[in-house]
């Protein structure tokens, strides 16, 4: 009853060593956005130096999705609490905010790839990328929501879109609302750079036949 073979090692994953190499890697490194807990650099780190080849990872990937939308609607006792609990600050204000679930039917597009990272291969910490949307219903373009979709393995994933976990949807607020319609073109330019602390820019831009507007 109980474990004999068991030694602790206390620090920092990229301050350490190991008797031996590992089999396995367990962590829970995952931010909001994916990468944005320093995730992809510390598991770089922990590949290089102290685990096989063929080590297996959990998770072994994680891939953040945005999806543009309207500001959501809230209730009457919603709108109150949500602004107790934002330390009486104007919803209007705020440029970004952390929703646990956040409602679907704020959504004016389809979800679409932001990052993608496979933690048992080689990185890339910096990145400039282009997604496009769809606008799917006429409305107030006024943010990205981003959420993760976590693979523990084949068959144990977590996805907090389409479930309540304790990580957040984060909803990125645009300066200004932006009137669209169904079928108008939205392009986002990703910056992103993840090598020490992340850091990510994004740039939308409606894109006509002859022209994009930013």
């Amino acid at each position: 009853r109980g474990f004999g073979n068991i030694q602790m090692i206390h620090g920092f994953s990229d301050k350490v060593d190991i008797p031996e190499c590992a089999d396995v890697l367990v962590h829970d490194l995952v931010g909001d956005i994916g990468s944005s807990e320093g995730m992809v650099p510390f598991v770089a780190d922990v590949r290089r130096r102290l685990l096989k080849p063929e080590a297996v990872h959990i998770p072994n990937r994680c891939t953040t999705y945005a999806v543009l939308d309207e500001d959501p609607r809230m209730s009457g006792a919603e709108t109150v609490l949500s602004y107790v609990l934002r330390g009486f600050r104007r919803y209007d204000a705020l440029s970004f905010i952390r929703y646990f679930g956040f409602p679907h039917n704020a959504a004016l597009s389809a979800p679409a790839v932001f990052e993608d990272v496979l933690l048992d291969r080689e990185p890339v910490f910096k990145s400039v990328r282009q997604v496009e949307f769809e606008i799917l219903r006429n409305g107030l373009l006024r943010g990205v929501c981003l959420y993760i979709r976590l693979e523990l393995s084949d068959r144990q994933i977590i996805d907090t879109w389409e479930s309540q976990t304790s990580w957040a949807t984060p909803y990125v607020r645009l300066k200004a609302p932006v009137p669209v319609s169904r079928g108008d073109r939205v392009r986002m330019d990703i910056e992103t750079d993840v090598s020490a602390s992340p850091r990510y820019t994004l740039t939308l831009r409606r894109v006509s036949d002859d022209a994009e507007t930013e």
